[in-house]
């Protein structure tokens, strides 16, 4: 991660997860905006000030204000997809792994 990036919370649902999950070897430009409970997958960049707002998929670069995916796994996307669009026609398989439990202190502790 590059000098003066955000990565910032949206909402009130959950204190302990609401920021942004950035996984490896993803890199994250100057002036870059990364809001609410999203992943930065593997290896993806995300351009110098560039605003997130959605998942970005492995291996992807993103830029722009929404981003848009303007090349996937080393290979340029023409036009440019919104994240939205792209997740939208590419629907997400769960996984546990961005999901963390945290068990309630008792009171009196």
């Amino acid at each position: 991660i590059v000098g003066d990036v955000v990565l910032g919370a949206t909402g009130k649902d959950n204190k302990f997860l609401r920021h942004p999950i950035v996984e490896d070897d993803a890199t994250i430009s100057i002036g870059a905006k990364c809001l609410g409970r999203i992943r930065i997958g593997k290896g993806s960049i995300v351009g110098a000030n560039s605003l997130v707002l959605h998942d970005v998929p492995a291996g992807a670069t993103v830029l722009g204000s929404p981003a848009k995916i303007i090349s996937l796994n080393g290979e340029k996307v023409e036009p440019p997809i919104p994240l939205k669009d792209y997740w939208e026609q590419h629907p997400k398989k769960s996984t546990s792994s961005n999901v963390i439990k945290f068990s309630k202190q008792r009171e009196g502790r």
